[in-house]
């Protein structure tokens, strides 16, 4: 860019003057680096100081430009000059390039204006026109309008490409409509279009997601047998859905699968196999992995260490999980608030409230923001050592910090209370939950906490809690 720059400059002292062509030229290459900026001052050099007619393809270089990096405003601003001032007439392109902008800033009602403004003026709409808009209804899970807007491809004649099938398949996976993702799938291969590797890839992760892992792995094993070589993240979404059901060993076969294909694992392929051998229970294999990983020049991340310092605190090794925040410090890595709110529930659970509680304060005193489940789950060890008072205060403490508290907070406020035979205290608790748009729902009373505030209950408790539950359903 540094020398076209450097060339253009030098052309008026040669005395070569530039045209049309060579700003248009000069613009879009701005664009392409993101330098809409520059493209920008050129399009003002060449009409107002050097007096050029810009043409068609001028335009749409920076209506483009503006349009991708978000700057719809002035893309429309551009488009009235164009039309009104320069006399200059849009053509598809320029539509298209509109209609992309408004699609991914999701005004779906701009981009059909624009259709119907294309179609008054005697544009057709082209394979891009549509793909657009059906990329844009998609994105919106409108997968009956997009489909809709396919058929009306097909019926002018237009062949949808492997691209705009694409768009459909990914939009009914995100909507787990797996059977129509297949059927459409079928309609595309009987239509003499190839399925590529992102389309077998969204089917695969569909399907991962819905636990179907078998048909998933078919799938793969499809994809190999037709040529196709899947990549990192294929064989990223076949490891995540076998850990997710826990079998270990099938995520062991993938892994070994796509090192057999000459495919090198990355990092959310190692940290996916450490989550499901921690949530197994599997530390010795999963600290295995981290070495692995580490050898392999990987180094972990806030997510891998928050998964290892959950699975030992689940083990009740809360050293060990407090050594790895120490690691986690020493190198660079700073533990958010889930961080050492999963250590403080592993604290709790084994009877260490005090330490809970103590990191607590250290977490405010060096500016972390405690949120909603740190304190529920503060709350309930206080209770269970019976500390009803502190619990209670707790609660009050976190809302003078800023939390706003939510069900989850105010569950254990009500077993406090009623522990503590605060019957009238329990009543202001609903009145203010109701108040605030808060409701238990019809589970609440078989709950150990609603069979406890059954107990002790009152007339206007029973009405409150018919009030929040009648408002839940």
């Amino acid at each position: 860019m540094h020398k076209a720059e450097a060339l253009f400059l030098q052309m008026d002292a040669l005395g070569i003057f530039p045209d049309v062509v060579t700003f248009t030229m000069l613009m879009k290459a701005f664009c392409k680096q993101g330098e809409v900026e520059k493209a920008e001052k050129l399009m003002h050099e060449m009409v107002i100081i050097r007096k050029i007619q810009p043409n068609v393809v001028t335009y749409n270089v920076l209506v483009d430009g503006f349009c991708k990096e978000g700057a719809m405003e002035k893309a429309e601003k551009l488009m009235h000059e164009m039309v009104v001032i320069r006399r200059v007439e849009p053509d598809v392109v320029t539509y298209n390039a509109l209609m992309d902008g408004f699609c991914k800033e999701g005004a779906m009602e701009k981009g059909e204006k624009l259709v119907h403004e294309m179609a008054s003026k005697g544009l057709k709409l082209n394979v891009v026109t549509y793909s657009i808009l059906v990329n844009g209804f998609c994105k919106q899970g409108r997968m009956e309008k997009a489909q809709k807007l396919v058929d009306e491809m097909v019926s002018k004649g237009l062949e949808p490409d492997v691209v705009t099938y694409n768009m459909l398949v990914h939009g009914f996976c995100k909507e787990g409509a797996m059977e129509k993702a297949e059927k459409l799938v079928r309609k595309m291969v009987s239509s003499g279009l190839k399925p590529n590797i992102v389309t077998y890839s969204m089917l695969v992760d569909g399907f991962c997601k819905q636990g179907r892992m078998e048909k998933a792995k078919e799938l793969v094993d499809e994809m190999v047998s037709k040529g196709l070589k899947p990549n990192v993240v294929t064989y990223n979404m076949l490891l995540h859905g076998f850990c997710k059901e826990g079998a270990m060993d099938k995520a062991k076969k993938s892994v070994h699968k796509m090192v057999s294909m000459g495919l090198k694992p990355n990092l959310v392929t190692y940290s996916t196999h450490v989550d499901g051998f921690c949530k197994e229970g599997m530390m010795g294999k999963a600290e295995k992995l981290v070495h692995e990983m580490i050898s392999m020049g990987l180094k972990l991340d806030v997510v891998t260490y928050k998964t290892l310092i959950d699975g030992f605190c689940k083990q009740g090794r809360m050293e060990k999980a407090q050594n790895l925040v120490d690691e986690m410090v020493s190198r660079g890595l700073k533990p958010n608030v889930m961080t050492y709110t999963i250590i403080m529930n592993g604290l709790c659970k084994m009877g260490r409230v005090d330490e809970a509680e103590e990191l607590l304060r250290e977490n405010v005193s060096m500016g972390y923001n405690p949120n909603v489940v740190t304190y529920n789950i503060l709350m309930i060890g206080l209770q269970t050592k019976g500390e009803w008072d502190n619990a209670e205060k707790l609660f009050h403490r976190a809302i003078s910090e800023g939390v706003t508290p939510n069900v989850l907070m105010y569950t254990p406020l009500i077993y406090t209370l009623c522990k503590k035979g605060e019957m009238h205290k329990v009543e202001e608790v609903l009145s203010e939950m109701i108040s605030k748009g808060i409701y238990l729902g019809v589970e609440f009373k078989s709950t150990p906490v609603g069979e406890l505030c059954k107990k002790g209950t009152t007339e206007k408790i029973e009405m409150l809690l018919h009030e929040m539950i009648a408002k839940c359903l």
